[in-house]
């Protein structure tokens, strides 16, 4: 990726890296868009998600849609989404995916991994978890 159009804040950037929650959403979401329903079913609070979506990890895939009719006035919009729930659960399926610093993230993430298979500084178990880890997420 090195795409140099990223801003880089080193200080903010090490902070997120530092981060084990941002690390595991990063690796989580990978390439791959997911729910914000699939990244609670892997343990992650709503607080974890828009945490990262705060700090600009993640972004929704397509914008929640609203399936109300037009015609209808605002407050009809508004109570039809009480009554019906739509809009909640409209936004707990959307799809999200890694932006540019998610994905510059993930970069540094797989280099350091791997370095550090290379120098041999992981032990095994800690290899195989890593591996375990990887088959799970690639099969989303």
């Amino acid at each position: 990726m090195s795409d140099s159009t990223i801003p880089l804040d080193h200080d903010a950037l090490s902070g997120l890296l530092s981060d084990p929650v941002m690390i595991r959403v990063v690796t989580v979401v990978n390439l791959a868009s997911l729910s914000i329903l699939e990244l609670l079913e892997y343990g992650f609070t709503r607080k974890d998600v828009n945490r990262a979506m705060a700090k600009g990890v993640i972004e929704f895939d397509k914008p929640a849609t609203l399936s109300a009719p037009e015609t209808m006035s605002k407050s009809g919009v508004v109570q039809h989404v009480l009554e019906t729930g739509d809009y909640y659960f409209g936004v707990l399926s959307s799809k999200v995916k890694l932006t540019k610093l998610g994905l510059y993230m993930l970069e540094i993430i797989e280099a350091d991994t791997q370095s550090a298979i290379a120098e041999g500084s992981l032990d095994e178990p800690e290899q195989e978890a890593r591996s375990q880890f990887s088959k799970l997420v690639s099969h989303r």
